[in-house]
């Protein structure tokens, strides 16, 4: 199979509402992992990050605070206003107090996931003194088939996959297969081996009319 991350083919307007399409993917395996049917608020011991058109960080703080209710006389309502939300967060105490931060498997999406990690988990020493730590107790490594079918009557399939890559940060990408496939490769390794053939055609082969050697020098009698 063929991998990539969806960021790194479209532009950022159609990759977002992917990115939001790809949390939606994996939240039902995490809670099927917690063994629990509901996110917060139906639930106070697990949270997911929500969509657009809702308060992120309101809502965020209103899960901390009915979970940690002693922290908002200890300064929690005057936490900064920007901050890291991670996308996934059990309050399920004394086994777990963990988050974890869902990015496209990519340098950028890499590096923007570890950013965010770190970020929060400094904000949880800070504000919240008994800090949420980066979750290592979920750690999938799913294929989700998202599509399956023929073109120019040879198979072909769009797989969804994620795992997690270190404590707290979940990586997904596109993976695709099938007989388009294998013939695109065949394709390609066809195309490589004829310009190969041309470039060593052009090495081999000197330019210009072959020269001819001098004629002996006749023998004295």
């Amino acid at each position: 199979m063929l991998c990539f991350a969806p960021s790194e083919l479209v532009v950022a307007d159609v990759y977002q509402p992917f990115g939001e399409a790809a949390e939606a993917i994996i939240r039902p395996f995490y809670l099927r992992h917690v063994g629990r049917a509901f996110f917060y608020p139906n639930s106070l011991k697990d949270y997911a990050d929500v969509d657009k058109g809702v308060d992120r960080r309101g809502f965020l703080m209103s899960f901390l605070s009915k979970n940690n209710p002693e922290l908002l006389a200890g300064g929690l309502a005057y936490a900064p206003g920007e901050f890291a939300i991670p996308d996934l967060i059990t309050h399920d105490p004394p086994w777990r107090k963990e988050f974890y931060e869902i990015k496209p498997d990519s340098g950028s999406g890499r590096r923007d996931g570890v950013t965010k990690v770190i970020t929060f988990g400094k904000f949880c020493r800070r504000w919240l003194r008994q800090p949420y730590v980066p979750g290592v107790t979920f750690s999938p490594d799913e294929r989700v088939l998202l599509w399956s079918g023929k073109m120019f009557g040879l198979s072909f399939e769009v797989h969804f996959h994620f795992y997690r890559h270190e404590p707290g940060l979940i990586l997904y990408e596109l993976c695709v297969g099938g007989q388009l496939l294998e013939l695109a490769k065949h394709l390609v390794e066809i195309a490589l081996t004829i310009i190969l053939l041309l470039l060593l055609r052009r090495l081999l082969i000197p330019r210009g009319p072959m020269p001819f050697p001098e004629p002996m020098p006749v023998p004295m009698t």
